[in-house]
């Protein structure tokens, strides 16, 4: 958090799929920027914060034919956090995915995401 409204968050980590005649392997990595609106700042009934958000995902092929290969793809999206309600509170989120690179592109042209989370 930088401020009061103003987030960053990186994440790496490495992944492998194995099972039956498959086996992947590959580093992925993450950038995320946001800036939160509070309550106090918007004043709509019902939610807590709203938090638009953009992001770049990638992730590189580390064995196989596929080695070296990097799809990166953007992400703009939204995060609302509604008021509790007996305990829990439910957390909205919507995002506009796209490719950021050729190789992306070769496996998509856009998406939409969406997420329903239940806090308590």
């Amino acid at each position: 958090r930088i401020g009061e409204h103003f987030t960053i968050q990186a994440i790496v980590g490495y992944a492998m799929l194995k099972g039956p005649g498959e086996h992947e392997e590959a580093l992925e990595y993450g950038f995320d920027f946001g800036y939160t609106f509070s309550r106090r700042d918007l004043q709509l009934p019902g939610i807590e914060s709203i938090t638009p958000m953009f992001e770049i995902a990638g992730e590189i092929a580390t064995d196989g034919e596929d080695s070296g290969h990097s799809n990166i793809v953007g992400n703009a999206a939204v995060r609302i956090n509604l008021k509790t309600f007996h305990g829990l509170q439910p957390r909205l989120g919507i995002g506009y995915v796209f490719p950021l690179n050729s190789e992306a592109r070769e496996d998509f042209r856009w998406g939409i995401v969406t997420s329903l989370v239940f806090e308590f």
